[in-house]
This record gives C-alpha cells, structure tokens and sequence, in this order.
C-alpha cells in the first residue's frame, strides 16, 4: 500500500510525462461478479506466488456458501443453483475481492506490456505510454475473459 507522499514521489518520477496518459476503470458489481470459476482460477494462481493448503482452500470455498432467510423463507439468487455468494459484509468477503484484485492486476501488467497499473477495491488506475493506446478498444473488453463486467 501506498502513502500519498510515496505516491507523489512515484508521478514525480515518471520521466516524460507529456508522452503518458492514465487510464481509470471501474470494476462493476465487482462483488457479485466473482464466480465460483473465477474464485478457482485465482486460487490456482495464488498457488504459484504463496503456499496455500487444501484445507484452507477448503475452507475458504465454504465460506463462500451464503444463506438468506426472511419469514421463514430461503432467498436464493435467480442465476446461481449452488449456495456460492461472495458477500458484501462478510468477514472476508474484502480479502477475496483483494485476491481477485491482485490476480487481475498480474493478468493486466502481461496484457498492457508491463504498464504500471493499481488497483483501489473496484477502482483502478493504468499509466500508459502514448505508444501503447494505437489499440484503445482491444483493451475496454480486458475483464471478459474473468467474467468480471
């Protein structure tokens, strides 16, 4: 994480600023959006960066089963059969969302050419060479491919 001081100090270094621009995006109901397809390929990612368990992936799926009861009836999402939800509130609901984040961002850095690119929650920031916008639409579909809008 960066402070605003060492954020300043990283603009300040960028060298030939006339010949960058900044692209945001916006991650859309990124919550509801991981998929439990999604939620697999990120962890078959994560274990090729850090050492995760079968038992805390284990675990981690089933907290991913999400039950809502109101007078005495089960709600259940309209596209979704199996009880897989990640929650807004939920204890880690976040630290999934910031695994998925971080999975993006490495997919990102090898599609943009190693382009500096962050990531805020559902907020996101890329710093592009001039060069590297010769094909603006190419990229504003980049999320498909994670079933992410």
């Amino acid at each position: 994480m960066l402070t605003s001081g060492k954020t300043l100090g990283w603009f300040k270094a960028i060298d030939n600023k006339p010949n960058h621009i900044f692209l945001s995006f916006d991650i859309v109901e990124f919550y509801p959006s991981i998929s439990e397809e999604l939620l697999d390929r990120v962890i078959s990612w994560a274990k090729s960066v850090t050492t995760i368990s079968d038992e805390h992936i284990k675990v981690i799926k089933h907290a991913r089963k999400s039950l809502l009861f109101n007078n005495n009836k089960t709600w259940v999402k309209r596209e979704n059969e199996s009880l897989f939800d990640v929650t807004m509130g939920s204890y880690d609901g976040a630290e999934i969302c910031e695994l998925v984040g971080l999975y993006i961002l490495s997919q990102l850095k090898v599609k943009l050419h190693g382009a500096d690119v962050g990531l805020y929650r559902d907020d996101g920031l890329v710093l592009l060479i001039v060069l590297m916008v010769e094909q603006p639409i190419k990229h504003a579909k980049i999320y498909t491919n994670y079933s992410i809008k």
